[in-house]
């Protein structure tokens, strides 16, 4: 088998092993007259990095598929989502102030609104993105916790929305144009 080299040279069988066959070396023609009747070659490249890496010829390295920069661009899509749970906020119309609408609101929400009807508590203090406070009435309290609710589902349809793009992309371009 005929190796080619980046720089146009060869490696061949040689009589006591691998011989490298350089430009000004009088075999070299013999090795190119060798290709053109048809004799076996391959580049000379370094092992693949892993399954989905494809040999740039111009450049001459592994660099990632379309399927590995998927992937990556998918795990990017997964990590902002989860730093979005875990710090999330937004607008409440029902109070007019901004709110923590991290995951863990949502359960203490819950547990809010179950604390005042167990106690017949109509209001409670309100603690709002900012750190302020506000009074906020049981009714209140509900209606927040249902928007905290669908800002958590609007969040996950945006991953979904976004991983489906990744998915039906057909370029690398087309897969790094998704972020979050």
């Amino acid at each position: 088998m005929i190796l080619k080299r980046k720089d146009n040279t060869f490696v061949i069988d040689g009589e006591y092993g691998p011989y490298h066959v350089i430009k000004s070396d009088p075999l070299y023609q013999e090795v190119l007259d060798r290709i053109a009747s048809g004799e076996p070659w391959q580049w000379d490249i370094p092992p693949s990095p892993g399954i989905g890496y494809e040999w740039n010829q111009d450049t001459w390295e592994w660099i990632p598929g379309l399927s590995v920069i998927k992937n990556k661009q998918k795990q990017s899509i997964k990590e902002a989502f989860e730093k979005e749970k875990q710090s999330g906020h937004t607008y409440s119309y029902v109070i007019n102030a901004e709110i923590n609408a991290r995951e863990k609101d949502m359960t203490t929400l819950t547990g809010l609104v179950e604390h005042m009807e167990n106690k017949s508590k109509t209001e409670t203090l309100f603690r709002v993105y900012n750190n302020g406070f506000i009074t906020a009435t049981l009714q209140q309290v509900r209606d927040i916790r249902s928007e905290t609710i669908e800002y958590g589902m609007q969040v996950h349809e945006k991953k979904w929305s976004l991983e489906s793009s990744i998915d039906s992309a057909q370029t690398k371009s087309e897969v790094e144009a998704v972020q979050w």
